[in-house]
């Protein structure tokens, strides 16, 4: 009889764990999806892939992070286009190298269908390197 008792309690607890199981799965799958549709379009978008583009290209950022530059983890991104040719881009990204990483700056805005840059920073937050200016 104390047999079948405690056999009782472990069914019981089994049938406890499948559903944090089930719910763990349900959340992992919608937090993939979540994360891929908003690093598509991300990765996809022009003020991007021209920052990441100036950001690879300068001397002063390889010396700092390496060859291998790419980006980390976004912090902050907001990036609109309107139909008739305008728009805004903000982007904060954390980058990483090979070397070291950093936090990357980008403001742009979008007039007649083309993208002008008012801010491009990389901050190395070290005093040797400072905050390196992409546009000027």
């Amino acid at each position: 009889m104390f047999l079948k008792y405690k056999s009782r309690e472990k069914h019981i607890e089994k049938k406890k764990k499948k559903p944090f199981l089930f719910i763990f799965i349900i959340v992992f799958i919608l937090g993939f999806f979540i994360f891929i549709s908003i690093h598509k379009p991300l990765t996809d978008s022009e003020p991007y892939v021209y920052a990441m583009k100036l950001l690879n290209q300068n001397e002063t950022v390889k010396a700092y992070l390496g060859d291998k530059i790419k980006h980390l983890l976004i912090i902050k991104v907001i990036i609109n286009e309107n139909e008739d040719g305008s728009g805004k881009a903000d982007m904060i990204l954390f980058v990483k190298g090979e070397k070291d990483k950093g936090v990357f700056y980008v403001n742009s805005i979008k007039q007649n269908y083309e993208w002008y840059y008012s801010r491009m920073e990389f901050d190395t937050r070290t005093e040797k390197f400072g905050i390196i200016d992409l546009i000027n």
